[in-house]
């Protein structure tokens, strides 16, 4: 952390915003990450990939865009950590690798005693290969261990049809992961 503030305060000094705040960003999100917390809230679970948006639209400027569409009465269920983050991650690597521009929507919705999260974006979309060997739940990751650890996260807390499921995209291009989970409260005894 203080090295990470090192940084910050350089970029600040030296006006270099953009050191100043993938440095901040950064050292949040290892704040964030190695906490002993297995669940957190959406809310903060949506904070804390803000930052690491911030990051990426740095580092890869003009590449793609970022909203989220989410239900407010939704922002207080708990979630495993770090479970958006990663397929967030994987749009932006994966999905838009072929040079075109595009958007990755993150949303919430309540389905009965259920929240839908799903991230699409309008990139490249997987491969039919790749898509099929996640499906079978192949040993080898081929590139996507972000979309396994995830979706065995999912699993171990919520049984084996919780995992991450593909839903054909809005407008036929792209990648949309959904995850559905229990809506549990602070306060609601966890059951997972």
């Amino acid at each position: 952390y203080n090295t990470l503030d090192t940084l910050k305060w350089m970029g600040k000094i030296h006006r270099i915003p953009e050191v100043a705040t993938i440095s901040a960003d950064l050292a949040e999100i290892l704040r964030r990450s190695i906490s002993a917390d297995e669940f957190v809230c959406l809310e903060e679970e949506l904070r804390l990939l803000e930052r690491y948006v911030e990051i990426q639209k740095i580092r890869f400027a003009g590449k793609f865009t970022y909203r989220t569409e989410v239900d407010d009465t939704l922002l207080d269920v708990w979630i495993p950590k770090l479970m958006l983050q990663p397929l967030v991650e994987n749009a932006i690597i994966h999905g838009f690798e072929d040079g075109v521009p595009g958007e990755i929507v993150v949303s919430a919705a309540q389905a009965g005693t259920e929240m839908l999260l799903t991230v699409r974006d309008t990139g490249q979309g997987m491969t039919e290969e790749s898509l099929q060997r996640f499906q079978e739940r192949s040993d080898s990751p081929c590139g996507h261990l972000g979309l396994y650890n995830v979706d065995a996260i999912l699993r171990l807390h919520y049984g084996n049809d919780h995992g991450l499921t593909f839903v054909p995209p809005p407008g036929g291009r792209g990648t949309c992961i959904r995850i559905v989970v229990p809506i549990m409260r602070q306060g609601d005894e966890r059951t997972c």
